[in-house]
């Protein structure tokens, strides 16, 4: 494998990562309904450092509208519940003896237009993303070209690849923006 495709296949593989980020930040976008992955990324302050909240306690749905969340140590109930506060979910935090509920309220249709609005601006950063890393991989190749390092002909033909490249990738953004925000 020349120059060229090492340098695509590595930035394809990069991009595969950029893409599975931006599927996992849109699991944290509550849709109306309870979901574990709405809680996948909330910190919770501890001991004077942020830990993920899925490393302080066990994370439940109990309906299509609450999730439970059950602390593995009871003292750090209060730090939780100021992580949940400062994550801004837009539910409500109920404390219930032990274990803390967040309930979700059903979605309404200007929370719903909010939400594919956050939700589309995740996705303009995402193929932000993609172009930058796309355009260091272009500078290399000109680079190896005025380097005599490959010829003419390959960067013409690498600059046509990672055209093909970012146009795929940024429709697979917005695919998954498209089937997600059906999900609404």
């Amino acid at each position: 494998m020349g120059l060229v495709e090492n340098e695509i296949s590595s930035l394809k593989q990069k991009m595969d990562q950029v893409l599975e980020n931006f599927t996992g930040d849109l699991a944290t976008f509550n849709l109306g309904q309870a979901s574990v992955a709405t809680l996948e990324n909330v910190k919770v302050p501890y001991y004077g450092s942020e830990s993920l909240l899925k490393s302080l306690a066990n994370i439940a749905v109990l309906d299509i509208l609450n999730l439970v969340i059950e602390p593995f140590d009871p003292n750090t109930k209060a730090d939780i519940v100021q992580g949940l506060k400062i994550a801004n979910l837009g539910g409500s935090i109920i404390e219930e003896g032990n274990r803390i509920r967040i309930n979700f309220p059903p979605m309404s249709s200007e929370r719903k237009e909010e939400i594919i609005k956050l939700m589309g601006a995740k996705k303009e950063e995402t193929k932000v993303v993609l172009r930058r890393m796309r355009e260091e991989v272009w500078e290399k190749i000109q680079n190896q070209e005025k380097n005599k390092q490959i010829s003419e002909d390959d960067r013409y033909r690498a600059e046509e690849n990672l055209n093909k490249l970012i146009a795929e990738y940024n429709q697979k953004a917005e695919d998954i923006l498209k089937n997600k925000a059906e999900k609404l």
